[in-house]
């Protein structure tokens, strides 16, 4: 099967139409990559094929054309490497028309198995997988959970909980009580860094604290969460933090939305870059869901404590 992908090259400061063809063909497991690539696009070959193994695809039994059209333009950066992802996700039939359309294959996987027991659902989707579910989908919407229950104890349940439903790894349920335990204490008014600096002690995370990561920013949770915390720690300010974690390459747009998330929570909506928050599409809706998680945050708080309790109890 051949799959033709549409991507973008750039020359200077002009961009030109790529075409990414991918194609499996007989011979000794390989993925190639030909059509005047530079270094950085053949070494797209580990960077794909490691992102798609973290999220349960096993492709190094098979050999893989990969196509850059036209093939007389030097093909340079970064850039195609989420266009050779799809297409040999096509190529193998593991990618088809979803609704909506960003559905990942652990999360599709869980929908396939769900009757009725989400928790069934997910460890069958975890051994139909391989065992290869510790990817970052929970991680990625977990925040509204610590936004919505000012009880520490609800809001930890619920966390954990949510983060079964799909990942049926203790790995991807750390990673996201990690995560809202740090939002719990922001929220509380304690500042990002020592709060981050609390709640990784004692964890796979703490040797962050000192030193920069060596693993690629793929789809594995550990990975994800340990380059968030990466950025959060080094940059001061939400401009840094998600352009710098966007410009990594790889899952690295979900790591900037991740990290951004906190940053964001950190300093408040009203101090967003004005540029970034007039390139919201859904501006709207997202306002009227805010205002609704309020109304579940004040609905929860018991006696005006807002989870003062809660905190005082976990740093006892």
């Amino acid at each position: 099967m051949t799959v033709k992908i549409l991507s973008i090259g750039l020359r200077g400061l002009e961009g030109y139409r790529v075409q990414v063809e991918v194609q499996e063909v007989p011979g000794i497991a390989a993925m190639v990559i030909v059509g005047l690539p530079d270094a950085s696009v053949k070494e797209a070959k580990e960077r794909v094929l490691a992102s798609l193994y973290a999220f349960g695809c096993d492709f190094f039994d098979k050999r893989l054309v990969v196509h850059l059209s036209p093939p007389e333009r030097k093909k340079h950066s970064l850039m195609f490497d989420l266009a050779m992802a799809i297409g040999i996700l096509k190529a193998m039939g593991k990618l088809t028309e979803t609704d909506p359309p960003d559905v990942g294959i652990i999360i599709r996987t869980v929908l396939r198995r769900y009757q009725g027991d989400w928790f069934s659902a997910a460890v069958q989707a975890c051994e139909e997988l391989g065992g290869r579910c510790a990817g970052n989908g929970s991680l990625m919407r977990c925040l509204p959970i610590a936004l919505a229950y000012a009880d520490q104890e609800k809001m930890e349940e619920i966390t954990a909980l949510h983060s079964r439903m799909t990942h049926a790894d203790e790995r991807a349920t750390e990673a996201c009580l990690i995560y809202n335990r740090v939002a719990f204490r922001v929220l509380q008014g304690e500042p990002l860094a020592k709060a981050i600096r609390k709640e990784v002690e004692h964890t796979r995370y703490e040797p962050l604290l000192m030193v920069t990561p060596v693993y690629p920013p793929d789809g594995y949770v550990v990975h994800t969460m340990g380059w968030v915390l990466h950025w959060l720690l080094r940059c001061d300010s939400f401009e840094d933090v998600v352009i710098s974690a966007a410009n990594m390459g790889g899952d690295s747009d979900t790591i900037a939305a991740i990290a951004g998330g906190l940053k964001g929570l950190e300093i408040g909506y009203s101090q967003l870059p004005k540029r970034f928050v007039e390139a919201i599409g859904c501006a709207d809706e997202l306002e009227k869901l805010a205002l609704q998680l309020a109304d579940v945050r004040r609905s929860f708080s018991s006696s005006g404590a807002d989870g003062a309790n809660g905190m005082r109890d976990k740093e006892g």
